[in-house]
């Protein structure tokens, strides 16, 4: 609770502890708050609603796996960037800065029911608990990998351009190998 009520206390915790469990916890937390967010927004979404528990289950095993994977990644970028640290110090960062985006969504998956305000709740509720989760990853890349706020800024900026190039490179390829799979059916 601490990480949403004393985000720099919490992370200056983190950064004494080194508790990788604590750690891979939080990130469990956040699969199942984001699993239990789809699962109460689901029936409000068609594609999804016809998904069932299955958009759930999904969701939790992504989130999981996908934040062990971007823990690693992050410490790839922070340290190639001059900042020293671990692959602990990158989960942390990916599993306390998501802690307070998931919370927010269970809290905007249950507001947007209500009628006429809901959305607009909804939305102030994600505001707020992303705002507060992305200050808390620069916060926590800066003290965890002890670097400065540029360095943390550039990392980030690193980050969200090799996963822009991943995706990119994936449909490209996604799409020649498609094309090619539909010359080899009709030819």
């Amino acid at each position: 609770m601490k990480i949403l009520t004393q985000p720099e206390k919490a992370i200056a915790e983190a950064k004494k502890e080194k508790s990788l469990v604590k750690s891979i916890g939080t990130l469990v937390a956040v699969a199942v708050l984001l699993a239990l967010a789809i699962g109460i927004a689901a029936p409000t979404i068609p594609s999804l609603a016809a998904m069932g528990t299955a958009a759930s289950v999904a969701m939790f095993i992504v989130v999981l796996i996908g934040g062990l994977f971007l823990g690693w990644i992050v410490k790839v970028a922070i340290t190639t960037l001059g900042g020293t640290g671990k692959y602990f110090e990158g989960l942390t960062v990916v599993s306390y800065s998501t802690l307070p985006i998931s919370v927010g969504a269970v809290i905007a998956a249950i507001v947007f029911f209500l009628p006429v305000l809901g959305i607009l709740i909804g939305f102030a509720v994600l505001v707020f608990f992303s705002v507060l989760g992305v200050a808390m990853m620069y916060r926590a890349i800066k003290d965890l990998f002890r670097t400065d706020m540029i360095t943390a800024f550039v990392g980030v900026s690193v980050i969200v351009l090799g996963i822009t190039i991943a995706i990119y490179c994936s449909v490209i390829l996604g799409a020649g190998t498609l094309l090619q799979g539909i010359g080899t059916i009709s030819g």
